[in-house]
C-alpha cells in the first residue's frame, strides 16, 4: 500500500509541475453511511432439521466511513483530483444450539467431516482505496455542464471471518482470511445542472478495470477430547490474480454554496459501489466462490476553496 501511495503522489506532481504556481486547491471530506451486501456468496453454514433445510447468510448493517482529498483546478486543460476512501463494517451471526445439525460451508470445516449443533461468527470487511483523476469541464448549455474523467484506482479490500462451531463435547474454530489488492485505469463522466445560483444537481458514473490479486487462507482447528476426539488442523490456501476486474461507482446528489460563504460547499447524495467477482471464499460447493460486493448509502460532503 505504501508503494501504491508513493506511485500515485509521484504521478500527481509530474502532471501538476507545469502549472505548479497557478492552481486553485480545494480540500474536501465526505462522511459515508453505507451498507455492504454479498448475498448469496456469503453463505457460511447449512442447518438441517426434520422440518428445515436452510443456508445461513451474513447480513451487514449500516456503518460509517469517510473520503478525503484535494481537487486542483489548474489553468491548463485538465483538473486533478486525489483522494482516499476508507470504509469498514462487521457483522455478528449466531445459530443457537438446538435439535438440528449445523454443517460448515467453508472448505476446511466441511472437509473435517464434523457436524455441530450451533455456531457463532464475526465477519468484517475493510476497504481502502486511493484515486487519482484528471478531468475537464465542458459547458453544453447555459446551466448544464459535463466533465469526462480518466484516472487510476488502487487499493485493498480485506475480509476476516472468525467462526466457532459448537458441539456437545468441544468447540472447534475456523478462521477465513481474504486479502485483495488491485490497481487499474478508471474512466467516467459526471454532469452538473445549476438549478439556482447556489444550488446544483450532480450525477456521475465511473468504471474501473483493475488487475487484482487475492490471497485466501482457511484454517479449521478441532481440539482434543481425551479418548474421544483427536485434535486436527486443516488448512486451505488459495492465491490468484485476474485482469480486468470491474468496479462501478454511481453517485447522484445536490451541492449547495451559500452566498454569504461562497468558498464553502456542502453536498448530500446517494452512492452505489459495485465490485464484480470480489468475494473469493473457499466453500465446498465451488472452490472458490465468485460473488459480488455491493456498497450503497448516503454521502455528506464538505469542501473549502483555497484561493
Amino acid at each position: 500500500m505504501k508503494k501504491l501511495h508513493s506511485f500515485i503522489i509521484s504521478i500527481l506532481f509530474a502532471l501538476h509541475a507545469p502549472s505548479a504556481f497557478s492552481f486553485q486547491a480545494t480540500p474536501f471530506i465526505e462522511l459515508l453511511v453505507m451498507q455492504a451486501s454479498q448475498e448469496t456468496a456469503s453463505t457460511w453454514a447449512t442447518v438441517v432439521a426434520t422440518d428445515e433445510f436452510s443456508e445461513k447468510n451474513n447480513d451487514f448493517g449500516w456503518d460509517a466511513g469517510f473520503r478525503g482529498g484535494f481537487t486542483f483546478e489548474t489553468e491548463s486543460f485538465a483538473d486533478i483530483k486525489l483522494y482516499w476512501t476508507h470504509f469498514s463494517t462487521d457483522s455478528d451471526a449466531k445459530i443457537p444450539i438446538a435439535g438440528h445439525l449445523v454443517i460448515p460451508e467453508f472448505f476446511s470445516g466441511f472437509l473435517s467431516g464434523d457436524i455441530f449443533f450451533g455456531a457463532k461468527q464475526n465477519w468484517d470487511i475493510e476497504m481502502n482505496m486511493v484515486d487519482l483523476e484528471m478531468s475537464h469541464q465542458f459547458n453544453i448549455a447555459k446551466n448544464i455542464s459535463l466533465r469526462p474523467m480518466i484516472g487510476i484506482k488502487g487499493g485493498t479490500i480485506n475480509q476476516n471471518i472468525d467462526t466457532q462451531w459448537q458441539a456437545v463435547l468441544y468447540n472447534a474454530t475456523e478462521k477465513v482470511e481474504s486479502n485483495y489488492w488491485g490497481i487499474g485505469p478508471n474512466f467516467g463522466i459526471s454532469g452538473m445542472w445549476n438549478i439556482t445560483e447556489t444550488l446544483n444537481f450532480m450525477s456521475s458514473l465511473a468504471a474501473a478495470f483493475m488487475w487484482g490479486e487475492w490471497d485466501v487462507k482457511d484454517v479449521y482447528k478441532r481440539p482434543s477430547v481425551p479418548g474421544l476426539v483427536d485434535p486436527t488442523t486443516i488448512t486451505t490456501k488459495m492465491s490468484g490474480s485476474e485482469l480486468g476486474t470491474l468496479a462501478l461507482n454511481y453517485f447522484v446528489g445536490l451541492n449547495w454554496s451559500p452566498k454569504a460563504l461562497p468558498r464553502v460547499n456542502v453536498g448530500i447524495g446517494y452512492e452505489l459501489q459495485y465490485w464484480a467477482n470480489q468475494v473469493r471464499l473457499p466453500t465446498f460447493e465451488q472452490l472458490p466462490t465468485h460473488g459480488d460486493l455491493t456498497l450503497q448509502g448516503a454521502t455528506c460532503r464538505f469542501s473549502l476553496d483555497l484561493y
